[in-house]
């Protein structure tokens, strides 16, 4: 490269040489004439000629020698930009053409070419997401905890049989009974575990020893084995009996009714059913069963339970007739004088549809952990809870 470049240089310095001896020449041309210029013709014939094509050759050798001068200045440049690498190029042209001065040397970034205030915004947002993952783990090793709490939590002690509670019930309105003897309802707890063991499902026929009015729209009916004293099927608080009647000839229906009555009550089971105008079964078992009658029964079904061993305290939340699984639980856990609280949200229309009413006064002041919260939405002149 430096060589190519001196070899042009050279060549620029001959063809400014040569001009030059051009120049000389014609310059001693004009001399000599004058010096001869008796000899020539008067008038200068020969003397003007030489001096105008001198004059003449100089005034085309000058733009020439500037034009050399600049095409070597440009030539010097491009090649200076040949020698650096193509990225600095780029940006020197880009500079060039937004006007951006050159930053100095001084302002140079550091820290593998990211600036402090790029570095700050990322050791920001790193405390920020370290933040975030420390309380997400910290919330999760709390729930861990709580679930092994409540996993952990003791069976609460079944009392002696004297302590626990009569679960008789005064009807809150007359009703055909028909009681049968022997079948008073048994206040002893249910034997050990014989409660809490996962059932077995069931089909047969029991009898209905009696029917209880618990509202103007709902009837209990309390069924039992007709052949011995004591059911045959356990179940667990918050299953269901799936109930078949033929409320015509040759057509069955089935429906699936709640299980009201406590699991420790081994002589009996209850069922509380609302008669709805436009329910098949319901109306039947309203308007067509009696006491002594017999009825197709099956199971228990349902895994909506609750015995105690789950949790430390509970919440019941019914509305209506809805009702019948919730005292199914409370029953069982007030039978078993289970020691956490009980906290009983009921909602219905008007305190004359207010099922379990005087059980559940009864239960409450019998009862300091069990908490009772009713809402009606229509009682004028009525007071309860």
């Amino acid at each position: 490269m430096s060589r190519r470049i001196s070899l042009r240089r050279l060549s620029l310095g001959c063809a400014i040489a040569l001009s030059l001896s051009a120049s000389a020449g014609a310059q001693e041309g004009e001399d000599h004439a004058a010096h001869h210029g008796a000899g020539m013709p008067a008038g200068g014939g020969m003397s003007a000629p030489a001096s105008s094509g001198s004059s003449d050759m100089a005034k085309m050798m000058n733009p020439m020698m500037d034009r050399m001068i600049n095409g070597e200045g440009e030539n010097e440049h491009g090649h200076e930009s040949r020698r650096q690498p193509p990225r600095e190029v780029g940006l020197a042209w880009l500079r060039d053409q937004l006007d951006i001065d050159q930053a100095a040397p001084g302002h140079a970034d550091h820290w593998f070419g990211i600036s402090p205030s790029h570095l700050l915004l990322m050791l920001f947002l790193g405390l920020v997401s370290a933040t975030l993952i420390a309380l997400q783990i910290f919330r999760l090793r709390r729930i861990g905890a709580i679930a092994g709490g409540v996993a952990t939590a003791k069976v609460p002690a079944k009392p002696e049989p004297k302590a626990a509670p009569p679960a008789t019930r005064v009807a809150p309105a007359p009703a055909p009974v028909a009681d049968s003897a022997g079948l008073a309802p048994s206040n002893a707890a249910a034997p050990a575990g014989a409660s809490l063991r996962k059932p077995k499902s069931w089909a047969g026929q029991l009898r209905v020893v009696q029917i209880v009015r618990e509202t103007p729209s709902v009837l209990t009916f309390r069924l039992a084995d007709p052949t011995a004293d004591r059911l045959p099927f356990d179940f667990l608080p918050g299953q269901f009996l799936q109930v078949e009647v033929e409320p015509e000839a040759g057509k069955t229906a089935r429906r699936s009714y709640t299980i009201a009555s406590s699991p420790t009550q081994r002589a009996y089971v209850e069922l509380t059913v609302k008669r709805e105008e436009q329910g098949v079964v319901s109306r039947y078992l309203h308007d067509k069963v009696v006491a002594d009658d017999l009825l197709k029964v099956s199971g228990p079904f349902g895994a909506f339970t609750f015995t105690g061993t789950d949790a430390q305290s509970i919440v019941l939340i019914a509305g209506g007739v809805g009702i019948t699984p919730m005292m199914s639980v409370l029953r069982y856990l007030t039978d078993t004088a289970w020691k956490g609280d009980i906290f009983f949200f009921y909602g219905a229309r008007s305190t004359e549809e207010f099922v379990f009413r005087d059980e559940l006064e009864r239960l409450e002041r019998r009862f300091p952990n069990l908490h009772v919260v009713a809402a009606m939405q229509r009682a004028p002149g009525t007071v309860w809870m």
